[in-house]
């Protein structure tokens, strides 16, 4: 079996400690060293599709972050591999009936079935130190060093890094029914189909576009944003020197979204892949035989 891993992150190639982005997917470039900079992915191979890859299975939920990746299991566990330098790879004893994780830069999350959120990994701006008292979570994300936790009641509650206003949630926000949390900005869908916007905004990225129509998916990336509009088009502004904005023609009906650091990929309707942007270290050259997919994390 090839021993290559495929990364998923919204951030940059590896750099432990550094700060990344929700959504980077790359594949190592140099296989040689592959030991020194991740642990081994547990070989689970799912399904014969995966053949020639390493896999986990049973996966419900799974992230990538700046280097490192975590995904949690029907069973309620939690594995995790990649950069570790922080301890941001390694579970924390006594994690059970997890739900949903996210990786973000050196640091990640974990929302557990009772509403709760688990933090761990870098620490040097407080984006594992979750708020007192916060409860009755339905959804978290991990930023560069920030994080996004949203509540059952529809309101969002952020913390961590804040020099460009990312954790700043913007006043009487409500009905939020997603969120994504970029590398210094941040991204929520409210129940009306809106995208609310803020944060880093060096190349446009939270300048939210008139006119998208109603929106049903959003992904926050590094310098750029994604919104998946409900008749299955993609719309993205922000940073476009790499083309992740530009949407491929031809795509057809897209049932997912995921924007990286400077990529962006799609799960189409069909179950296959297609990805658009920065490629240096192969991040949107989807493997051959890929598809039957279910989820996508950059």
């Amino acid at each position: 079996m090839s021993n290559k891993i495929i990364y998923h992150s919204r951030f940059g190639p590896p750099q432990d400690g550094g700060r990344g982005s929700n959504n980077t997917s790359f594949v190592q470039r140099s296989i040689d060293n592959l030991e020194e900079l991740v642990r081994k992915l547990p070989e689970v191979v799912t399904e014969d599709i995966f053949r020639g890859f390493i896999g986990i299975s049973k996966a419900i939920s799974v992230s990538g972050g700046n280097g490192h990746s975590i995904a949690a299991k029907t069973n309620g566990s939690i594995v995790g591999w990649g950069l570790d330098g922080h301890g941001q790879a390694t579970i924390p004893s006594g994690l059970a009936k997890i739900t949903m994780v996210a990786a973000g830069g050196s640091f990640s999350l974990a929302l557990c079935v009772d509403g709760l959120v688990s933090a761990w990994g870098y620490n040097g701006n407080n984006q594992t130190l979750v708020p007192e008292g916060l409860s009755k979570v339905k959804a978290v994300s991990a930023g560069g060093a920030h994080s996004l936790a949203l509540l059952e009641n529809g309101n969002v509650v952020a913390w961590g890094y804040n020099r460009h206003g990312q954790i700043d949630v913007p006043e009487g926000l409500v009905d939020v029914e997603a969120i994504s949390a970029g590398v210094g900005h941040s991204l929520a869908l409210t129940e009306d189909g809106k995208v609310a916007a803020w944060g880093w905004n060096h190349q446009g990225q939270t300048a939210v576009p008139d006119g998208l129509g109603r929106i049903v998916m959003i992904a926050a990336g590094y310098a750029h944003s994604l919104a998946l509009v409900a008749d299955g088009t993609i719309v993205g502004w922000g940073n476009d020197d790499f083309g992740q904005v530009s949407t491929p023609t031809g795509l057809g009906l897209v049932k997912t979204i995921a924007a990286g650091y400077h990529h962006s990929i799609a799960l189409l309707e069909d179950g296959t892949v297609r990805g658009w942007g920065r490629n240096t270290h192969g991040q949107i050259t989807i493997p051959h035989g890929l598809e039957r997919v279910k989820a996508i994390s950059c």
